[in-house]
């Protein structure tokens, strides 16, 4: 997956078909087996924000978020990883 900075002219829907063209392109035996997207709706009602998820635990999504948290960051402050 390729971390882009400039995602905000992308759409929900072109980031979901874009993830699931990745998917389905790739081998079978290298397509990821579990899956995590976040949602948030900045409306006036103020922030909402949910998830989906398939095949993971909870655990599993506390940690894939502190994992995404730490990239984001390292990229904000301009470390490599």
């Amino acid at each position: 997956v390729d971390w882009v900075d400039s995602n905000e002219y992308l759409t929900p829907e072109d980031v979901m078909e874009r993830a699931l063209d990745d998917y389905r392109d790739a081998a079978p035996e290298d397509r990821y087996k579990k899956v995590m997207v976040i949602t948030l709706d900045d409306g006036v009602d103020g922030y909402q924000a949910g998830f989906y998820a398939g095949n993971m635990k909870s655990s599993e999504m506390v940690a894939l978020i502190g994992v995404v948290q730490h990239k984001l960051l390292s990229q904000l402050s301009g470390l490599s990883e």
